[in-house]
């Protein structure tokens, strides 16, 4: 972090803006912190000669036609041999708690901690370590095919700092001519000349020894999977590059040598093939079971097979006499693992005695326990000390759970989950406690697809376009080969006193398919939910009464889908060399299609249409539900990270319903979401429910709707050992997709328009609703996190920055007043959340 003098310091706090909003309690800290600042001065313990390294910098020049000039600068820049010293919550050299700990007769608590948790070693300048950083950088420029790079430093000294500057001239990067595959073993000479479409090393691609790396593995897994079982990278000499055939570009060969006691590599076929269904190293008895069934040799220890043969067999993909291939094994092995009934899992290779060109296959599975009983909790504390609503909510939930991994010897696996919990406000008189939830959840997973209706091959069977199907045959096979086909019901009650009880129970029958390590798809094709509420009188007069949408919402409802229920899909990345990873997750869900669509069909042809019900003041919802969130984190270093998420959904009635029912709407606030706001306390748009600005019902906040669009951030940094910190950022809002006249400026609009007493003539009487960029909510914050083992314990506090509604409005129907002065933040205004682990 680069200095700052003391007069600029005092400029900046002098100046009118800053005289506007600080006051003398302010004005107090900061002269303190200028002081302590000052006092901690690293140079003044340096040596005569000695330097900080105070910042590194890496230009690159004439390189107009570089390519991705700004990641190779990146690259480049983790070849530094010193880096300079990072500070302590932004403003403490880390290398002066270092240089102040140094005493040997100062050995008191505070400085060991300071040693441990919070001093660097100072980054003191080194030539030799600065001149090995440019042959860092120019040999790795050769390394990525720039082999008349140069690479020369400068450095600049002030008042005992020193900033570094490494220029580099990369020159012109050799293109790929041609390759030439060569191999004295004429089996693998004659494979490597029939996969050269598929090769890295593309004509007229710049030359990276990267490129070469990923060529390596690539035909060393197709050698694998071809017969070659011993066949490793080291087989293939370091690439031999000629750049004296023509300017810029450069003929590569790439050669395959043999095997240190022979002229050629030998191809494998697998032989016997020996499963061991209950594997223990340690036990002494004989097998009770030895059979052969299918030409698999099965052995067990138990008179009964731990799980059916036919489940087992149906995760093997190697069989007797075929070639060796790697990628079958890797099949194999994790075919066996998503079973989730074996705690270990191993397979080897054994030549066999008879045939040097057979191997044959041991498979040693251990079993997992059984039955298993955990238990987890939750806990979670928003306290708001706003003027207008205070709020403490404490809540804490316990969820036991029961797993059973073989429920009906088939690989079954059932889970049984049961949430409990309560929310109180310890400190309200008249309402101790506030809110009651308990859920039971069962899924079972059967580990085979289970295609009962045809639907997914008469998927794979139409035609879409000339050469292609309406579902992909890969993916179909992927289905068959992958999935667990899953069950599931549940029920779900919550109770919030004086105002309703709900019952929700749901049932649906689907699939899971983990297609690859870093993606998922969750498919249900039916569904049925049934939403039961029983309200209070006094919630009845006070909500439903006075708002037809909620009202409208929030009776007894039926959920069903009989051929499309909901698609989930995920993918969560690998961290890459940047330090970054991604998530991306959508989901879709419809509801009532096929109820409605025999209903309309029905009135079409009777004298007297109706619209179906399931009982008496119970009705079929129809609705689509959309979702999708992406996060994006960015480890900086060590100590320093970066993390955010954007969240989209958008709900809409069709057919008979007019609303979407209040269980499958969009909320904002709360720990998890909008931090300065309460959990459903903010929203629909610019809308302010009087009701939440009356103290009883300061934590009963309701406030939902059809469209959610929200945006989160953190600055994520250690403080000390365990303890770190964040700075937040929040904005978004919902909204409602219709008009709701008893909430005006719910609605999302993409312009601001008049709702009401538009025509009466009376200005004052005007309501506007602002377009949705206009209702963004913002707030900002800090985070206080402690990462202990398995739990984070979570402390953010948030500020509101900008309010979704204006303070007044001017003669036109314009806001104004929608930010917040910084200078008016205070803990009565804050937010706090308190929750287990991160929010995002």
């Amino acid at each position: 972090m680069k200095s700052v003098s003391f007069n600029q310091i005092e400029k900046f706090f002098s100046s009118v803006t800053m005289k506007k909003y600080l006051t003398t309690k302010y004005s107090f800290i900061l002269i303190a912190l200028i002081v302590i600042l000052t006092s901690c001065n690293s140079t003044k313990f340096l040596q005569e000669n000695e330097y900080l390294i105070q910042n590194n910098q890496t230009v690159i020049k004439d390189a107009e036609k570089l390519q991705n000039k700004r990641t190779l600068r990146y690259e480049l820049t983790y070849l530094y041999k010193q880096k300079e010293n990072t500070n302590f919550l932004f403003f403490f050299p880390r290398e002066w708690f270092y240089f102040a700990t140094q005493d040997a007769k100062d050995t008191t608590s505070l400085d060991r901690l300071q040693k441990k948790y919070i001093a660097e070693v100072p980054s003191i300048y080194s030539d030799s370590l600065t001149r090995a950083t440019a042959d860092a950088m120019r040999y790795y420029l050769h390394h990525k095919g720039f082999y008349y790079a140069e690479v020369d430093f400068k450095t600049k000294t002030k008042k005992k700092k020193i900033n570094v500057t490494y220029e580099v001239t990369p020159g012109r990067q050799f293109l790929i001519d041609s390759v030439f595959y060569e191999s004295t073993d004429s089996e693998v000479d004659s494979i490597l000349n029939a996969i050269t479409e598929d090769t890295y090393l593309r004509q007229g691609v710049g030359f990276d020894l990267n490129l070469f790396e990923s060529e390596k593995t690539r035909v060393t897994n197709h050698l694998n999977n071809s017969g070659y079982a011993y066949f490793y990278p080291s087989y293939i000499d370091k690439m031999d590059v000629d750049t004296f055939q023509h300017e810029g570009k450069a003929n590569l060969y790439f050669r395959v040598l043999p095997p240190p006691e022979d002229s050629i590599h030998k191809q494998y076929r697998f032989g016997d093939i020996t499963i061991f269904t209950d594997y223990d190293p340690s036990a002494t008895t004989s097998p009770s079971i030895d059979t052969v069934i299918q030409g698999y040799r099965i052995i067990s220890m138990d008179e009964r097979f731990i799980v059916k043969p036919s489940i087992l067999l149906n995760s093997l993909f190697i069989e007797e006499g075929g070639v060796y291939q790697q990628k079958q094994l890797d099949q194999t092995n994790r075919q066996l693992s998503e079973l989730g009934i074996y705690r270990f899992i191993r397979i080897k290779e054994t030549a066999n005695p008879d045939d040097p060109e057979i191997l044959d296959i041991r498979i040693e599975l251990t079993p997992d326990l059984k039955m298993e009983i955990g238990w987890d909790f939750e806990v979670n504390y928003t306290n708001s000390n706003s003027s207008l609503t205070p709020s403490d909510l404490f809540g804490i939930s316990f969820k036991p759970n029961y797993k059973n991994r073989n429920l009906f010897h088939g690989a079954e696996l059932l889970n049984l989950d049961l949430n409990s919990g309560v929310e109180i406000s310890p400190f309200d008189s008249t309402r101790f406690w506030n809110t009651i939830d308990a859920s039971l959840q069962a899924d079972l997973y059967l580990p085979k697809f289970q295609d009962y209706f045809g639907f997914w091959k008469g998927l794979s069977n139409i035609p879409f376009g000339r050469k292609h199907k309406l579902l992909n045959p890969d993916f179909y096979n992927s289905l068959k080969e992958n999935s667990a086909t899953h069950l599931s019901a549940g029920y779900s009650f919550q109770f919030i006193l004086d105002w309703y009880r709900s019952n929700l129970f749901s049932a649906s029958y689907g699939y899971d398919l983990p297609r690859s390590p870093t993606q998922r798809y969750i498919f249900n094709h039916i569904g049925i939910d049934y939403f039961y509420p029983i309200t209070e009188q006094y919630f009845e007069d006070e909500i439903l009464a006075n708002n037809d949408f909620f009202r409208r919402s929030f009776g007894k409802q039926v959920f069903v889908s009989l051929l499309f229920k909901n698609l989930d899909y995920s993918f969560t990345s690998r961290q890459n060399r940047f330090g970054e990873s991604y998530f991306a997750g959508l989901s879709f869900e419809l509801a009532g299609m096929e109820v409605w669509g025999v209903n309309a069909l029905y009135n079409e042809f009777s004298l007297n249409p109706t619209i179906f019900k399931p009982g008496k003041n119970i009705e079929f919802s129809q609705y689509f539900r959309f979702e999708s969130e992406l996060h994006y984190q960015r480890k900086l270093n060590s100590r320093n990270a970066v993390a955010s998420r954007f969240n989209l959904g958008f709900a809409k009635a069709f057919g008979f319903t007019t609303d979407v029912p209040y269980v499958k709407q969009f909320s904002a606030g709360g720990a998890n979401s909008i931090r300065a706001w309460l959990p459903r306390g903010l929203g629909p748009g610019g809308f302010v429910d009087p009701l939440s600005l009356q103290k009883e019902n300061r934590n009963r906040l309701y406030q939902k709707g059809d469209i959610r669009l929200e945006f989160n951030a953190e600055y994520r940094f250690n403080v000390i050992g365990p303890m770190n910190m964040a700075i937040l950022f929040d904005m978004g809002n919902i909204w409602t997709s219709n008009l709701d006249t008893t909430r005006y400026g719910s609605k999302f609009l993409f312009s601001r328009k008049c709702v009401s007493g538009c025509d009466d003539g009376e200005p004052g009487n005007n309501i506007y609703n602002d377009a949705f960029y206009q209702q963004l909510a913002i707030g900002t914050g800090l985070g206080l996190r402690f990462d202990v083992s398995y739990f984070v314990f979570r402390l953010d506090m948030g500020l509101k920055l900008r309010n979704p509604y204006p303070a007044s409005r001017n003669a036109d129907g314009k806001g104004v007043g929608y930010w917040q002065s910084p200078g008016k933040w205070s803990f009565r205004e804050a937010t706090f959340n308190f929750g287990l682990g991160y929010p995002f």
